[in-house]
C-alpha cells in the first residue's frame, strides 16, 4: 500500500469511522500492519506508513498540550532541529511556528494537525506535494484521502466529471491548478495547508494557504571554480544524507543528466545502487543507462515493454492516477513491477526534480515576458500546453469549454508570473514554473512506485536546491553546470554519451566528441537492420507514444473513443476527434491527444462501475482513541471501533 492520509471531520463520529474504514477496505488495508487507525470526538483517520525501515520514516500520532499531529512519511528535518523523534519536534515546531515550521523539511509526507489554541483541524503536505492529498466537503463533513476518486466516494457525491479539470490536463498532460476530473473534489497543491474548523461548518469552503513557494535566492558572488567545489561538496553531502539507513539502493537510470548525477555521487560515496531501466535494448536510455551502471560497478537490469502488461496493468494506473496524468506517461511504468520485485523496503533514488531545479526551468534570453503576456512565452507553452497546440485543443473542446478553459490556464500563468515579489525575469519565468507543476510525473509517476519501497529525491533537499537556484541563469542555463561538474569532478560518467543533442560525452577534445559521435552512427546503422522497431517507428523520441497507441487501438479499448456513447463525446467535438484519429492513424507520433483522450474515457468508466462505500456499513478496522492531553500513540489497535 502507498503511503498516505485517510482521514474525514464529521458531527456524527460514528460515520467518520465508518467512512474511514471503508476508504481503508477499499484500498484493501483493513488487516494491513501498516495501516494505523485513531479516532476522536467528531472525526476518524488512519495513516498508511511508508515500507522502509528507516528512523525518518513511519507513521501515526502524536498529542501534546492539547495539540494532535497525526502524521505518514519521511520526514527530515534540518540539523539545526532539536533531536528526538522528528514527528514530536515537528508538534512542538508547529506549535510555535505554525505551518511555517514544514518550510525547513525535506523529505516526502503528509499529516493532520489539530490546533486545540483555535480548535481547527490543518490538513498539509511536503514542499513539493509529493504524497498526493484531494479532498472533498459535503456540508459540515470533509473527507481527506490519498486518491480523488477515493474520497468522492466516501463523499458520497455523484458523479459530475470537472469540464474545467478535463480541459486543464487535455492541453497539459498532467493538470494545472487544483482541479481533478471530479467535480467538487480537490488537489492540494505543493507546499499548501487546508484548515477546517473541528466541528465542521456548513457551505464554507476550506481556507488555503500557501505556506512554502519556490524562491531563487540571491545571486552567489563566487566564482565558476568556487561555485563548482562547492556545488561538488553540496551534492555528495546530499545524496550522503538520502541514502542513509543502511537500506538497499535501487534507482531507475536513463543515462540523461538527473540520473547520472545521483549515480555519480553515490559512486564518489562507494555506494553502488541496483539499477533498472525500462526500455528497448536499442533505445539510448537503455544502452547509455547500462553503460553509467558499469561505470560505477553496479548491477543493471534491463525490463523491455510488453504489449500484454501495458494492455492489462494501463487502465489501473489509470485510475491510480485519477486521470490526471496522460497514457502517454504511464505506458512504460506498466513495467515498475518487474523492475521493484523482490526489493520490498528498500529506497530508490529518484533524479526527476534535478533538472528542474538544475536548468530545466531557466528561459532564453529572447524568451521573456517584457512585451507580451507571460502565457505568450514558449517556455509557458513548453512547460505549460504540453498537450498540443493552443488552437489545436481549443478546436477539439467544445466551444464553451474551449473558450472558458483557455482563459482560464492565461490568467493562472499571468498571475502567477505577476506575483513574483521581484522584477528579474529569468526568476520571474521559473518562479512560474517550478510552482505549476501540481500533476508532474515526479508527483503522480513515482508515487506509482511507492507500494512496496520508499522513493527518495535528493532533489528536494533545501540545500541542495538553495544552492543550484543561487547560481546565475546562464550557469544553469541546458544543465551546464552539471555538465562542467561531471567532467571535472566525475570524468568516467562525463565520457558517456546520451545522443548527439545533449552535449555529451562533455570533453575538450574535438577528436573524442566526433569518434563517439561516427561510433553512434555506425550502432545506428546496423540498429536499423537489426530491429523491425526501428523500421516501422524511427529512433525519434516519440517512439513511445507510438507503441502505446498502436498497442491499444490494435488490442485494446481505445477505439470505443469512436463509438457513438464515448462518454468522452459530453466534451469533446465528435468530429475533431475523428479527424485526430486519422492523423494519428497514418503518423502515431501525433497520437499524444488520442492517448489524453482514452485516459479519460478510461477513468470515467471505470468511475461508473466503482460502489459506493456505505456509511452504515459494520466494519473492523480497530482505531485507537485519541485525547489531545494523552501520551504519543504509534498506531497500536487497542481499541476496537464501535
Amino acid at each position: 500500500m502507498k503511503p498516505g492520509l485517510l482521514m474525514i471531520v464529521d458531527p456524527r463520529p460514528y460515520r467518520a469511522a465508518t467512512g474511514v474504514a471503508g476508504m481503508v477496505e477499499a484500498l484493501g488495508g483493513l488487516k494491513h500492519p501498516e495501516v494505523h487507525a485513531f479516532c476522536g470526538r467528531d472525526w476518524a483517520a488512519a495513516v498508511i506508513r511508508p515500507p522502509a525501515r528507516l528512523p525518518e520514516c513511519g507513521a501515526g500520532a502524536v498529542a501534546d498540550g492539547g495539540h494532535l499531529l497525526i502524521w505518514t512519511g519521511d520526514l527530515m528535518p534540518p540539523d539545526t532541529w532539536p533531536a528526538g523523534r522528528p514527528a514530536r519536534v515537528l508538534l512542538g515546531r508547529l506549535r510555535e511556528f505554525g505551518t511555517s515550521a514544514l518550510r525547513e523539511v525535506d523529505g516526502a509526507f503528509c499529516g493532520a494537525w489539530y490546533d486545540g489554541c483555535n480548535d481547527r483541524w490543518t490538513i498539509f503536505n511536503d514542499r513539493w506535494g509529493l504524497l498526493p492529498v484531494f479532498h472533498a466537503v459535503v456540508g459540515d463533513r470533509i473527507v481527506i484521502a490519498p486518491q480523488a476518486h477515493l474520497a468522492w466516494r466516501a463523499a458520497g457525491l455523484p458523479l459530475n466529471i470537472d469540464e474545467e479539470g478535463l480541459a486543464g490536463v487535455l492541453r497539459t498532460t498532467n493538470g494545472i491548478g487544483d482541479r481533478t476530473l471530479i467535480r467538487n473534489v480537490r488537489w492540494l497543491l505543493p507546499g499548501s495547508s487546508l484548515t477546517w474548523p473541528a466541528r465542521g461548518q456548513p457551505d464554507r469552503p476550506p481556507g488555503i494557504e500557501t505556506y512554502w513557494e519556490y524562491l531563487n535566492p540571491p545571486r552567489t558572488n563566487a566564482s565558476y571554480e568556487e561555485a563548482l567545489a562547492s556545488g561538488c561538496e553540496v551534492l555528495t553531502r546530499t545524496v550522503e544524507r538520502f541514502i542513509s539507513g543502511g537500506v538497499p539502493l535501487r534507482m531507475g537510470i536513463s543515462g540523461g543528466m538527473d540520473s547520472r548525477m545521483i549515480l555519480a555521487a553515490c559512486h564518489g560515496l562507494g555506494v553502488q545502487p541496483t539499477c533498472y531501466t525500462i526500455g528497448w535494448p536499442f533505445s539510448e536510455d537503455s544502452r547509455f543507462g547500462q553503460q553509467l551502471a558499469r561505470a560505477a560497478g553496479a548491477p543493471h537490469m534491463l525490463v523491455v515493454p510488453d504489449d500484454q502488461r501495458l494492455l492489462d496493468r494501463l487502465p489501473r494506473l489509470i485510475v491510480d492516477c485519477d486521470g490526471l496524468h496522460s497514457a502517454r506517461h504511464l505506458g512504460l511504468a506498466t513495467a515498475l513491477p518487474e523492475c521493484l520485485a523482490g526489493h520490498e523496503g528498500s529506497v530508490v533514488l529518484e533524479g526527476y526534480l534535478f533538472g528542474m531545479v538544475g536548468g530545466s526551468a531557466t528561459v532564453e534570453d529572447d524568451d521573456l515576458a517584457i512585451d507580451r503576456p507571460a502565457h505568450a512565452c514558449r517556455w509557458a507553452l513548453k512547460h505549460f500546453h504540453a498537450g498540443g497546440r493552443p488552437e489545436t485543443i481549443n478546436a477539439l473542446l467544445r466551444p464553451e469549454i474551449a473558450r472558458s478553459s483557455f482563459e482560464r490556464w492565461q490568467e493562472e500563468i499571468d498571475d502567477r508570473y505577476r506575483r513574483f515579489p521581484g522584477t528579474d525575469p529569468w526568476d520571474r519565468a521559473e518562479y512560474t514554473i517550478m510552482n505549476g507543476r501540481s500533476g508532474r510525473i515526479d508527483v503522480l509517476g513515482t508515487n506509482l512506485m511507492r507500494d512496496h519501497v520508499l522513493v527518495r529525491s535528493p532533489g528536494t533537499s533545501a540545500d541542495f536546491m538553495t544552492f543550484l537556484a543561487s547560481l546565475p541563469a546562464d550557469r544553469r542555463r541546458g544543465k551546464r553546470f552539471y555538465m562542467d561538474l561531471l567532467s571535472q569532478r566525475f570524468p568516467a560518467f562525463a565520457r558517456i554519451g546520451r545522443s548527439g543533442s545533449t552535449g555529451l560525452p562533455v570533453s575538450r577534445d574535438r577528436l573524442l566528441r566526433e569518434y563517439a559521435w561516427q561510433r553512434e552512427k555506425l550502432y545506428r546503422a546496423w540498429a536499423k537492420c537489426r530491429h523491425p522497431q526501428i523500421r516501422r517507428w524511427g529512433w525519434s523520441g516519440d517512439l513511445v507514444t507510438m507503441w502505446i497507441f498502436n498497442t491499444w487501438r490494435q488490442h485494446g479499448d481505445l477505439p470505443v473513443l469512436l463509438e457513438p456513447g464515448a462518454r468522452i463525446l459530453d466534451w469533446i467535438d465528435g468530429v475533431q476527434m475523428r479527424a485526430a484519429w486519422d492523423q494519428a492513424d497514418s503518423d502515431p507520433r501525433q497520437a499524444l491527444i488520442l492517448l489524453t483522450l482514452g485516459t479519460f474515457e478510461t477513468y470515467v468508466r471505470r468511475l461508473e462501475s466503482c460502489p459506493r462505500l456505505r456509511a452504515d456499513k459494520p466494519h473492523h478496522l480497530r482505531f485507537r482513541k485519541m485525547d489531545c492531553s494523552a501520551p504519543d500513540a504509534m498506531g497500536e489497535p487497542l481499541c476496537a471501533s464501535s
